[in-house]
């Protein structure tokens, strides 16, 4: 997994493009990412740049490398928002009660929220476009 981000010499489309248009394609897809704030115009970005992605013809190795990398971090993304999202307010369920003693009472109990994890697959996406 080590060589997962580093450069690759292939004769691609994508490779042939000049930088400074790459780097206005990057720019453009991070604003719209930035600001959208609907779940599927998210998922809309991020599958419009998987043909590109496709385009480069990454190696098997590298292809499980980069799922590996996405589920790992929306499955990180969901439980840490599910657990310290602001905003809930119906707990899913309690990890640790508010009457639990040192701990329940300094935060109020440990609660798991179902709003936090949506709020984290959303939050994923914008990375992951």
């Amino acid at each position: 997994m080590r060589g997962i981000f580093r450069y690759e010499q292939k004769e691609t489309i994508i490779h042939s493009i000049d930088p400074r248009v790459k780097l206005i394609w990057v720019f453009s897809v991070s604003t719209l990412t930035i600001t959208a704030g609907v779940p599927w115009v998210l998922l809309a970005i991020f599958l419009s740049t998987l043909p590109f992605w496709a385009m480069l013809r990454p190696s098997r190795e590298k292809i499980k490398s980069i799922a590996f990398v996405l589920f790992t971090m929306v499955f990180g993304f969901m439980i840490s928002q599910s657990l310290f999202y602001y905003w809930g307010e119906t707990p899913t369920f309690t990890i640790i009660p508010a009457t639990f003693p040192v701990i329940g009472p300094i935060t109020g109990g440990i609660h798991v929220y179902m709003e936090g994890a949506v709020y984290g697959f959303i939050q994923s996406f914008r990375f992951m476009a």
